[in-house]
């Protein structure tokens, strides 16, 4: 009776003003059927005009009558964070500029650098120290590179603008690709790749973003070989699952994972290992560098995907990173079920 009441007097309110209702309204309008509603954002226009962003919560009120509760109505709480998302946003805008414009410098010196290293070594030229020296340079070059593109990944997903470059491709050979490339980055880990539902050079097309798919499995064989400090084997797998068909061909799901004997993660850090910044502590080395990113992107790249990753893990044991990626796009998918 409550919500009925509540949808009359909005629709009233909306044929007068005919303005769109603000979001918190239908908020109300759940905690008077009985919800509970919490901390949903909504933006609201202050008494002098001003746009507002705030968290609402609503609950019903209830009273007990007969030995039943009766919904007599709701409360509604509104808090400010106006400035804390203003901070936000700028933020975010000063890590997208501050990364840009470090970009270009590390890129000249990581080209002169390489550059200089192709210099064979012979009576005039660089020692074998200035050598070392300078692949040094390149590393950590290549490094600085690939936190900045993770620092602009960061500024890109709060801006809802990390976009995918959807097209076909063989996940098996991108895979055989990814480890490959991996091997040649340590020798104290033997990485193993274990391949279920396919033969052995057979392809695996699927519509996705190839660059992206291969940072997302490049983050997590970075991530098995720096938790397993003392080497040790690391295990890369893909599983195929077929899960429908439609009038373009069957659907099949992709299941990956990389499995290491490492650190491993305490049980009450599984849940927010993919938060952005977030890093798990490590009473046994704390000498492991890291920014808490890479997990963070990963997890937006596969859920723009439609799947999903996620982790099982034990203290001092080893952790497995598993991913689903549908091979199939959620667009095209949800055209053919239109039509």
């Amino acid at each position: 009776m409550a919500y009925q009441c509540i949808s009359s007097h909005v629709s009233y309110v909306q044929k007068l003003t005919q303005d769109p209702l603000p979001p918190w309204n239908f908020f109300l309008i759940q905690a008077l059927s009985g919800e509970i509603v919490s901390s949903k954002e909504a933006t609201i226009f202050t008494p002098n005009g001003q746009q507002a962003v705030v968290l609402v919560s609503c609950a019903p009120i209830s009273i007990k009558h007969d030995k039943q509760r009766i919904l007599t109505g709701a409360i509604i709480l509104f808090q400010d964070i106006t400035k804390a998302k203003d901070i936000e946003q700028q933020k975010n805008e000063f890590l997208s500029i501050a990364s840009h414009e470090l970009r270009t410098p590390i890129t000249i010196i990581q080209g002169f650098a390489d550059l200089l290293t192709q210099i064979p070594l012979k009576e005039g030229s660089f020692d074998e120290l200035t050598q070392s020296a300078l692949m040094h340079i390149v590393d950590q070059s290549e490094y600085l590179t690939r936190l900045i593109d993770a620092m602009l990944d960061i500024a890109r997903i709060e801006q809802q603008q990390l976009s995918l470059n959807l097209a076909t491709h063989d996940l098996h050979h991108l895979l055989i690709q990814v480890v490959d490339s991996q091997l040649m980055t340590t020798n104290q880990h033997q990485l193993h790749l274990v391949v279920e539902g396919l033969q052995a050079h057979e392809p695996l097309p699927g519509e996705f973003d190839k660059q992206r798919i291969v940072q997302v499995m490049s983050n997590l064989i970075n991530n098995a070989i720096k938790y397993s400090p003392n080497g040790g084997a690391i295990e890369v797998g893909l599983r195929v699952t077929h899960t429908g068909e439609s009038l373009s061909g069957k659907y099949r799901d992709a299941w990956l994972w990389v499995k290491d004997h490492g650190l491993g993660i305490a049980p009450n850090e599984c849940s927010r290992i993919f938060e952005r910044f977030y890093r798990a502590r490590m009473t046994d080395n704390s000498s492991l560098s890291g920014f808490g990113i890479g997990l963070y992107v990963t997890k937006e790249i596969i859920n723009r995907h439609g799947g999903r990753v996620w982790v099982e893990s034990r203290l001092h044991e080893g952790s497995t990173f598993y991913v689903h990626l549908p091979l199939h796009s959620p667009h095209r998918v949800a055209t053919e079920l239109v039509d």
